[in-house]
């Protein structure tokens, strides 16, 4: 038995050893990527960027994808993300008037007939 328990010790710290490696490996990748990009912003090159598309589609957060992804939910929790969509979409319209107000090429649309 001490030969058996001896093994799995060994067998434990080779495990161990390679994971070591592993995410001194992973710690390079990142370093590397940090002074490339540390590198990029010192000689003034721009570095390419893409906010999210807001609204309907794809992405991030909210919207129909995301109820059904997280499983269940059904009709309910997809109508009571469109409702909060159509809020935060008639907040943002509310918010977009007000900016576009407070600017100087803004004029009130004609009265409707």
């Amino acid at each position: 038995r001490p030969s058996t328990a001896a093994s799995v010790v060994q067998e434990g710290i080779s495990s161990i050893q390679e994971d070591l490696r592993r995410f001194s490996s992973q710690l390079e990748s990142s370093f590397d990527l940090i002074a490339r990009k540390s590198a990029a912003l010192a000689s003034g090159a721009a570095l390419p960027f893409a906010p999210p598309t807001r609204g309907g589609g794809g992405g991030g957060g909210g919207g129909e994808g995301a109820a059904t992804a997280a499983g269940g939910g059904g009709g309910r929790a997809a109508e009571s993300n469109k409702e909060g969509d159509e809020q935060e979409s008639e907040a943002e319209r509310a918010a977009a008037l007000e900016v576009a107000r407070r600017a100087n090429w803004y004029r009130e649309p004609p009265p409707l007939l």
